[in-house]
């Protein structure tokens, strides 16, 4: 469906329960069903002679969906927690044993996931009881699920290297191809043969396919998205905001 009529039959839901709100009960027949004219002409006259009444009824709705989705989230959150937090093969970086995990889905080839690697790098230099786990997430094309198949079988063959990998990755300003990605590995002293070997791992393929399924259950549609806690921040947020939600944490 084009997004434009998506979002006409949205605002259209929005209006029929602020008439709802407005409308006195009246009994029901064939004459009482609004159709769109009609919802469009008693909004246009409500608008006219109240509007303050139409507009705070639309954001009470508006307020009371955006309250339905977080607490839908967090249900998520708490029914997914071991597949978000205790997924052994899931890179991370940070002290093994923190007691705060923050969970970030990324894309290689995302702008702001780069944009926000310097913040993750600080965050877990600057806070020695935060680990931050990466959960692949590529949904910017081909390019992006060969980079998480190099990345992932990185990690699973040669996991002193998934830092320095990752950083460089991330850093890289080329057309993400597996030539150049495998180059990066090999650099840092990675095995080529056991690499291109790894990639073909199935188990690489049902963890990004894991993490499909997780995102979708948490209604993250976009990268990078940070999972803190019971709560879900996406885009590319600031270093304060993720020490802030941490501390928090702490308590």
């Amino acid at each position: 469906m084009p997004a434009w009529i998506a979002e006409k039959f949205r605002f259209v839901a929005i209006a029929i329960t602020a008439l709802a709100l407005l409308l006195p009960l009246a009994p029901a027949s064939a004459s009482d069903v609004l159709d769109e004219a009609r919802i469009e002409a008693i909004l246009t006259k409500l608008l006219q002679e109240k509007p303050d009444i139409v507009i705070d009824a639309i954001r009470a709705y508006q307020a009371r969906e955006e309250q339905a989705k977080l607490s839908a989230q967090r249900e998520q959150l708490a029914a997914k927690k071991g597949a978000l937090l205790g997924n052994q093969s899931d890179p991370f970086i940070g002290n093994p044993n923190a007691k705060i995990t923050v969970v970030e889905f990324f894309d290689y080839r995302c702008g702001y996931c780069k944009r926000a690697l310097q913040t993750v790098l600080d965050l877990v230099a600057r806070n020695k009881d935060v680990r931050v786990v990466f959960k692949e997430f590529p949904i910017l094309g081909e390019d992006s699920m060969t980079a998480a198949r190099v990345s992932l079988a990185v990690h699973q063959i040669a996991p002193q290297h998934y830092k320095a990998f990752h950083e460089k990755t991330m850093r890289f300003r080329g057309a993400m191809k597996e030539a150049a990605l495998v180059k990066i590995a090999a650099d840092l002293g990675v095995n080529t043969a056991a690499l291109k070997n790894a990639m073909k791992d199935p188990a690489i393929k049902k963890s990004i396919e894991a993490n499909y399924e997780l995102a979708e259950a948490l209604n993250i549609r976009g990268t990078p998205a940070f999972v803190v806690g019971e709560e879900v921040v996406p885009g590319a947020v600031g270093l304060d905001t993720l020490e802030a939600m941490i501390a928090k944490l702490r308590g």
